[in-house]
């Protein structure tokens, strides 16, 4: 029952009433949880977890290299026009540093309250990042 509730990225086909919840197995129930705080933070363009999440002026939050090329690719559109990858509504190209949003899924994901391939792939990145970081240090230090 509880797997069309699991199945969407951001809309689900129904919301699981408290006893359907309480008829769920503690597997089950780690599984709808960690499901529900993946799609939480799933950028909509990479379906990834953001490294560096921004929230666009369409109010979503997306990993910032990402929302970054949907706002270049919108300048050679003609007419030049750019809209929300979610809405299809138009939108403004600011956008604003999600920090809250990092440090949430980095809680989580050290927690073991998010896990699974989508968790382990922004592990891997934040281990990228962070060497590219410090290569990029020890090159302007000299």
């Amino acid at each position: 029952m509880h797997e069309a509730f699991l199945q969407g990225n951001r809309r689900w086909k129904f919301v699981p009433s408290r006893q359907n919840l309480m008829e769920l197995g503690s597997e089950a129930l780690a599984t709808l949880r960690n499901s529900l705080m993946r799609n939480l933070w799933l950028c909509p363009l990479t379906n990834m977890l953001p490294v560096d999440p921004v929230r666009a002026e369409d109010g979503n939050v997306y990993e910032r290299r990402a929302i970054h090329g949907w706002i270049y690719e919108a300048q050679f559109l003609a007419p030049p026009r750019l809209c929300s990858p979610v809405t299809g509504k138009p939108m403004g190209s600011r956008l604003t540093s999600c920090f809250e949003v990092r440090n949430s899924i980095d809680l989580l994901v050290r927690r073991g309250w998010l896990r699974g391939p989508v968790a382990e792939r922004w592990v891997e990145r934040q281990v990228e990042d962070a060497q590219v970081a410090e290569a990029a240090r020890i090159i302007q230090a000299r």
